[in-house]
């Protein structure tokens, strides 16, 4: 995966949540990809070590443009997928997905 990283150009975060290393491995700035059934922001508020992906997104603002370009949000029902202009527009409707339930 190592080897892999670099040359990607996205980044799918879903069931598994990689560690901030990850973007030791990034080359280039890449489209972060989540999944509505995902509650991104219980998991970010559950986070132990607060060393993983999404506390990163969620805590280091001015550094977030330097690894992603992009986030999209893919409807797990109906396979569509929204962009949003910023990682806080993503969690904010993500969480709006669960309020919705």
């Amino acid at each position: 995966m190592r080897d892999d990283i670099p040359s990607s150009d996205a980044i799918i975060v879903s069931e598994y949540f990689s560690e901030i290393n990850i973007l030791e491995y990034f080359n280039n700035t890449k489209i972060f990809i989540g999944y509505s059934n995902i509650n991104y922001k219980n998991r970010i508020d559950d986070i132990p070590l607060k060393n993983d992906i999404l506390f990163f997104l969620h805590n280091y603002h001015c550094n977030r443009l330097y690894f992603f370009s992009e986030f999209y949000m893919v409807d797990y029902e109906t396979g569509i997928i929204i962009k949003y202009e910023d990682f806080d527009k993503f969690l904010y409707y993500n969480s709006k997905y669960f309020e919705d339930k």
